[in-house]
């Protein structure tokens, strides 16, 4: 099962917009947290859901850099980061 905080990857259904190539980072989760508001799936706000399609390139890109540091900020809170099993920690299971 993967994260849902992990970095959209395109699929078939995935929109690509036609006037600037770029794919959609919506991964069909729709769902608005009420705390954050921020979409469950793809952590986009409502604005930058509705913004998307008439959005130019460099809007588009900065949405997905904003997305990049929104994933990242909420993965040091939640502790979801990768890291290194110490021999300690794995003798204790």
């Amino acid at each position: 099962m993967t994260s849902p905080l992990a970095t959209p990857q395109p699929t078939p259904e995935t929109p690509v917009g036609r006037k600037t190539g770029l794919v959609s980072p919506c991964v069909s989760v729709c769902t608005i947290d009420e705390i954050s508001g921020f979409c469950k799936g793809c952590l986009r706000t409502k604005e930058e859901i509705k913004a998307w399609l008439k959005a130019t390139r460099p809007q588009q890109l900065l949405i997905l850099e904003t997305l990049k540091n929104r994933r990242n900020n909420l993965n040091k809170k939640q502790g979801l980061r990768q890291r290194k099993i110490t021999k300690r920690q794995r003798l204790k299971f």
